[in-house]
Order: structure tokens, then sequence, then C-alpha cells
């Protein structure tokens, strides 16, 4: 029952049939012998699917309360307190808990199960989402993404899912070139996937050829890949289902920016922004990933908006680095380089030389 409701917590639009399951498996467990390991596991499958419907508040309590129980039952280095450890990452209320307990949960799972398993690295890439600093995140990466290319080379779909999201750290980073090749790889890979693993979802694999076409040219094919995976999930209703739309709205208007389609890309990029603020402003996401996106939609957008003559374009995009340059000011100065590339953009604005 409890494995159910985990699997529910992570199918679009099955996280209420999931807490369904938590209050038939809570009456189970009243009736049963005191298992201290059983609750715990019971209450960190009720804490992601709490999590997968956007119940923070709800999420910790039962997360810390799973942590507590498996700690006493199983020790500090046991692969289900990790697991644990790694929900409650997700949700708990200050960056510094939620960096500390994903890299408790990391070790965990590196030092008990090796660093190139296929739930290292999961929790690897799960890492690079609650940590601010991007550069702490490429070194994490960059050391797993290496690990899995030498000691797990026929896991080819989480090869690829490793470099898309080290690609993106490092366009964070503003490191251009490097992101450029890493996406190169990441296609690669992403094209041999066989056709019945399902280890990356079609609209991740949308998303690593999607950005790959900006350095390879497979502009047409990479458009139709995400606007079919935008059309699929138009109507979702789950946070991280409106996340991923808001990721692939934003990979199509860079898509359609390259291509010359200016007016199309403002519409994708906007909508990617708007996605990304309506998350920001439930509270329902507590992952830094989610912030860093927001700020680089805002960035692309402006820029978008700055070439043309439209003085209430010109007007929307200041608003929008202004937006943008806040929060980056409070990320610390690994965003220095965009700090800098929203001032040229001010400037561009104002028709300066």
């Amino acid at each position: 029952l409890t494995l159910r409701m985990y699997r529910r917590s992570r199918e679009g639009g099955r996280s209420e049939a999931a807490l369904d399951d938590f209050a038939v498996a809570r009456e189970l467990l009243a009736r049963a012998p005191s298992s201290p390991r059983l609750r715990g596991h019971l209450l960190n499958s009720a804490g992601a699917a709490l999590l997968a419907i956007g119940d923070l508040p709800q999420a910790e309590q039962a997360l810390r309360s799973a942590l507590a129980d498996q700690l006493a039952a199983l020790g500090p280095r046991h692969v289900e307190v990790g697991y644990t450890l790694s929900n409650l990452a997700k949700v708990a209320p200050t960056q510094e808990e939620r960096e500390t307990r994903m890299l408790q949960a990391l070790a965990i799972f590196e030092s008990e199960l090796g660093e190139a398993h296929p739930h290292s690295a999961e929790i690897r890439i799960a890492a690079t989402s609650v940590i601010t600093d991007p550069r702490t995140s490429v070194e994490l990466l960059r050391k797993g993404c290496s690990a899995l290319d030498r000691l797990a080379v026929d896991q080819v779909s989480q090869r690829a899912q490793c470099l898309a999201h080290l690609a993106g750290l490092y366009d964070e980073c503003g490191e251009a070139s490097a992101a450029r090749e890493a996406r190169e790889r990441a296609a690669r890979l992403a094209r041999q996937i066989p056709p019945d693993d399902a280890t990356l979802g079609v609209p991740e694999v949308a998303l690593i050829l999607g950005y790959a076409a900006l350095g390879d040219g497979r502009l047409d094919e990479a458009r139709a890949g995400l606007r079919a995976e935008l059309k699929a999930l138009e109507s979702t209703s789950e946070w991280w289902q409106q996340l991923l739309r808001a990721e692939l709205q934003l990979c199509l208007g860079l898509g359609l920016a390259a291509e010359g389609r200016r007016p199309e890309a403002v519409e994708a990029v906007a909508a990617a922004v708007g996605g990304y603020e309506a998350l920001v402003d439930a509270g329902t996401v507590r992952d830094v990933s989610l912030q860093r996106g927001l700020g680089r939609a805002r960035v692309e957008l402006a820029s978008l908006l700055a070439k043309g003559g439209d003085a209430v374009e010109q007007q929307r995009a200041r608003a929008e680095l202004d937006a943008a340059e806040r929060w980056y000011e409070r990320a610390g100065d690994a965003f220095a380089w965009r700090l800098d590339q929203i001032t040229a953009l001010r400037v561009r604005i104002a028709g300066e030389p």
C-alpha cells in the first residue's frame, strides 16, 4: 500500500488518490504491532504525496516524524533514511537546512550504493535544485556525470539527464561554451535511448533536444517536439507538471528567437515567466531552481523586448529586469555576471552608446 501511495504521488493527477491510500494505511498501522520502521516508511510516502500536491506544512510534519522513526529503527546511514532526508530537503523552511539535508542524503546513497548507482544519480540532480550557488552544483554534477560515464556506460538515460542538468548549471554560471558541449553530449545520448526505457519522460527528452538545437540547428524538429509536449500538459494541475510546462515554454521561446521569430518568441517566454511566477506566488515549491528559472526567463524576455521599438514593450522589459535584479542580488556573488548582463540591457533600452 505504501509503495502504491508513492507511485501515485509521482503520477500526474493521482496525488489526491495517494492521500486516500494514506488514510487506509494509517488505520491498518494503528491496529498492527508497533513498528517504527514501517511507520517511518508510511510517513515518508505520505510526505512525498503531500509534497506533490503542494501542501508543504503537512509534508514537513510527516517527513520529520518519518525521519525520527527511521533513525530510531535503522540508524543514520540506512538508504531509507536517505530517501526521507531527500524529501525533507524539498520542504524544509530554510535554505541552510534544505542544502544540509540533501547533501546528507547524497552522502548516504553514495556510501551505501555507490556513486554511479541510479538512486545516487537521482539524488545528486535533486541536490542541485536546492543549492543556491550554481558553481557548487556544477562541481557536484561534473563528478557525478564522470562517474556515470566510467561506471555505468549502459545507463544512457541517466547519463543524458545528468549532462542536461549540468549544461543548465553551466548556463547559470555564464559558461556558454561548456553548456553547449554538455548539451551536445546529452542530445547524442538522448537519441540512443531505447524505446522501452522510461527513465526519462518524453517532455524531458524534448527539453534536451530543444536546448541542443540552439547549437546544432535542428530547430524544426525540436520545435515540433516541444509544442507536442506543451499540448499534452495543457490542462495539468500538478505543480511539478506546471514547472515542466514553464521550462518547455522557455526552451521553445529561445528556439523561436534563434530563428528570428521575435513575436512568437516573446509570447512563449512571457508564458514561461507567467508559469514560474504563478508557482512562486502559490508557495508550493521551495526549490531554488524555480527562482533561477524565473530569473533567467525574465532576463531573456527583457532581451527580446529590448529589440523592439515599442514603448510598452520597453517598459515591460525594464520591469522584468528590476524583478530579476532583486533576486540575483540576494542570491550571491555567483550571479554577478547576471547583474552585469542586466546593466547592459538597461543601457540598450535607454539607447545609450
